[in-house]
């Protein structure tokens, strides 16, 4: 096995990447990547939730407050999951979107034209007052969120 320059990351048979993490001395696996600078991504995605402060791979890429109010929602253990099965990056990618419809309704720049009230759906829920993770159970796009 050939070493890399990203720290968590293993270079496997068949030009993939592993990812892995170490939690209270046990290693993690995160799951194999079709690129190094992916593996080091799975690897700074789980760092980031595991210790803010931590030592990235890719410091400052990945380490915004969206990201860490994404990955507030969400244990370790379900980050890792989402990690290895690849459905982290849809699943931010959802929430970045959630986030950016619901700034645009509160700040009055909503276009009606396409569609209030279905969006009011996906982004408030089935009635619920106040938005609280309304999306969850829904698909966008094709993406399964929560």
């Amino acid at each position: 096995m050939v070493g890399s320059r990203y720290t968590g990351v293993d270079c496997l048979k068949g030009r993939k990447w592993g990812a892995r993490i170490a939690i209270d001395g046990k290693r993690i696996w995160l799951g194999t990547h079709d690129s190094e600078e992916e593996a080091a991504v799975a690897y700074d995605r789980v760092n980031l939730k595991i210790d803010r402060y931590g030592a990235l791979n890719f410091p400052g890429s990945i380490m915004t407050a969206q990201e860490i109010e994404f990955q507030g929602e969400y244990s370790l253990e379900q980050i890792i999951s989402m990690i290895k099965d690849k459905s982290y990056l849809p699943r931010f990618r959802a929430f970045i979107l959630r986030l950016s419809l619901l700034a645009q309704i509160n700040s009055g720049n909503w276009d009606n034209s396409v569609g209030h009230m279905g969006f009011h759906h996906l982004i408030y829920g089935n009635g619920s007052n106040p938005p609280q993770a309304a999306t969850k159970g829904f698909r966008l796009f094709g993406v399964q969120i929560n």
